[in-house]
């Protein structure tokens, strides 16, 4: 290989085929001065225009090739076949290694005389960045075969999001990682849209795994209610005034009903219900009031049994070693789904701040269906100082809020052919536009483009591993015998 050509944050290098390098791979180049390497990646393959200054640099990676060099292939017509058969590789420069560490700069441009050119194994790139861990779990295959593994401290304290068109890997990637925080010892709260994360504890061949226990299903309405008391003033007024859209006025009338009879002992939602009834004042506020409580008694996730309620602290006891609450929305309403997140939020929120729970991770699986500014915005802004780690998971990014995306931490991004989408992600996030296109564009399921604190914001494309768990929440098809054949034939 040969460095032929910089332009702006691109350099060009020029090689043989057979090509030992694919879309996403690392090159390491040396110059053989005993100066800081660079660091490039492929984004790009492409067939070579021969144009002046490119021929000695053509003849020289030709006449050096490990071949064998007789009259025959030494004669014009071999040499010209060669030359018209070269690949130009497109790289991003991405930084240097200088003394064993990576630095995201380029101190100096690589001679084109004496630099050295090579593939260079994603894990041993990865030990420039990130100090010794003991807690490394593995996500897959990266460049070169080599395994793709991140420090577990990656996710503490961060904000992720896990994007892609449906089908691409998005859900099998978060299981895996809620699997790994589990085992170990973290807590883990996960809305579930589609009722797919349940089967974690269990192996794929359905008997429990070690940490079955430690997985609890929970469905609102059902095993997951709560009293009017440990909801709390505030978090009902949250939930009438973001799940719900009260308005200000009626808001400010609920509020002064809610204290005369917290003053009375009489704090029921049949009270509420009823004084709100009888009360005479504005109508449209009274109209307004009543038809949110009765949808709030609708929905039966308030009782007055306290046999029947939950508290977070109790669940979270059932979980003190490392666990998951998973919180089964796929029965729930709408409406019911807004209030639910909306609840859980601010309770969360306002145990982790009286710090009567420990901190940790937050999982919103389909979150365009129920990302609202109101809230997400403040806890989003706060989860560091809070102790509420979130990942989001969407196949719809520009659902996400240019001041979210610009707090991310780390992102995956599997498929996306929509520019729409691409252009959106590109917009407000570390990776430049040339490698989105170039990169996410294009790859199969199951592989995935990693950035972020987890990788020392280098783009990293790996081939997401197989988890030993049941997995629910694939597609059902009318003709599944038709598709294994396909997928039979495509991986012959």
């Amino acid at each position: 290989m040969k460095v032929v050509e910089k332009n702006g944050g691109d350099l060009h290098i020029i090689c043989k085929r057979p090509v030992d390098v694919q879309i996403g791979d690392f090159l390491i180049i040396w110059d053989g001065l005993g100066r800081s390497s660079l660091i490039v990646q492929v984004i790009e393959e492409t067939y070579l225009n021969v144009e002046g200054a490119l021929l000695e640099a053509i003849r020289e990676e030709v006449l050096e090739a490990d071949v064998r060099v007789d009259e025959e292939a030494s004669s014009f017509t071999s040499l010209s076949n060669t030359v018209r058969d070269l690949i130009l590789l497109r790289c991003k420069i991405r930084g240097s290694i200088k003394s064993g560490f990576y630095m995201q700069s380029m101190e100096h441009l690589p001679s084109r005389v004496s630099s050295r050119v090579e593939p260079i194994p994603v894990d041993r790139l990865l030990e420039t960045i990130h100090p010794p861990s003991s807690r490394l779990i593995y996500l897959g295959k990266a460049g070169q075969q080599s395994p793709f593994n991140i420090p577990l401290e990656s996710l503490d304290g961060a904000l992720t999001i896990i994007t892609g068109k449906k089908g691409s890997g998005k859900s099998h990637l978060a299981k895996l990682l809620i699997k790994e925080l589990i085992q170990n010892y973290a807590k883990v709260v996960v809305f579930d849209i589609n009722d797919e994360y349940k089967g974690i504890g269990y192996r794929r061949d359905g008997t429990p795994s070690p940490i079955c226990n430690r997985v609890l299903r929970l469905e609102p309405s059902k095993n997951l209610r709560f009293t009017l008391e440990y909801i709390g003033k505030k978090g009902i007024s949250d939930i009438l005034c973001h799940a719900l859209d009260l308005p200000a006025t009626s808001l400010r009338e609920f509020l002064r009903i809610w204290d005369e009879l917290a003053d009375y002992g009489r704090l029921t939602l049949t009270d509420l219900i009823e004084t709100i009834s009888s009360r005479r004042g504005n109508e449209h506020v009274k109209e307004a009031l009543l038809s949110r409580l009765l949808t709030l008694a609708s929905s039966n996730l308030i009782t007055e049994d306290q046999d029947l309620a939950s508290t977070f602290e109790d669940l979270f006891s059932k979980i003190d070693v490392g666990g998951a609450l998973i919180i089964a929305l796929n029965r729930c309403s709408p409406i019911l789904r807004r209030i639910m997140v909306e609840f859980i939020l601010s309770k969360l929120t306002h145990l982790l701040e009286l710090g009567k729970i420990s901190p940790c991770f937050l999982f919103a699986e389909e979150a365009h269906l129920y990302l609202r500014e109101t809230y997400w915005e403040d806890i989003i802004t706060r989860m560091r100082h809070v102790g509420l780690f979130t990942t989001l998971i969407t196949n719809q990014p520009d659902a996400i809020k240019d001041c979210v995306f610009r707090q991310v931490d780390n992102i995956f991004i599997f498929n996306f052919s929509s520019e729409k989408d691409l252009e959106a992600i590109a917009r407000v996030s570390m990776i430049d536009g040339d490698t989105l296109k170039a990169i996410v564009k294009y790859i199969p399921p199951r592989y995935c483009l990693a950035v972020g604190r987890l990788t020392g914001n280098l783009p990293i494309l790996f081939n997401c591993a197989e988890a030993d768990m049941l997995t629910y929440g694939e597609t059902k098809l009318f003709f599944p015998t038709l598709c294994l054949k396909q997928k039979s034939s495509t991986e012959i």
